[in-house]
């Protein structure tokens, strides 16, 4: 499984909409909730919102297969789909890609910003940020100290 997908990030659509197509979001969406689909299954839900052609779905679907994001197992003459990742793993894998490029482009004004906001976070939020922050002091310590 990978942890990483490719992706382009666009801030002003919704949810999963702004790293995938509104489409494949709502297919991911339904394949999160069962544990294994077919073409038709997903085909079938898509249809009752709205026509949407057959072969569309599966063009998505092996898409989204083709990113890591679907398995896809061949039982008889039929695939069978599933999450590679889970939904919490996509939305880590997509934080942690969209700041890590923030912080190596914008690193100052990205920083100013988050702490800006932290003015914002409930006092239970905080302290546990803070923890974070004196763990990865003591740990950046240790590490210097063994040097």
């Amino acid at each position: 499984m990978r942890d990483r997908f490719s992706f382009r990030f666009d801030p002003y659509r919704a949810g999963l909409g702004r790293v995938l197509g509104p489409r494949e979001a709502e297919i991911m969406e339904l394949i999160w909730a069962r544990d294994s689909v077919t073409v038709a299954e997903i085909h079938g839900v898509l249809q009752s919102r709205g026509r949407i052609a057959y072969t569309t779905v599966m063009t998505i679907m092996g898409r989204l297969a083709g990113k890591g994001l679907l398995r896809r197992n061949l039982v008889g003459n039929t695939y069978h789909y599933s999450a590679a990742q889970t939904k919490k793993e996509v939305v880590r894998a997509v934080v942690e890609s969209v700041l890590d490029s923030l912080l190596r482009e914008f690193a100052e004004p990205a920083f100013t910003y988050f702490l800006g906001r932290l003015k914002e976070v409930d006092k239970a939020t905080l302290q546990q940020l803070e923890q974070s922050v004196e763990e990865q002091v003591e740990e950046q310590k240790e590490g210097q100290g063994e040097r």
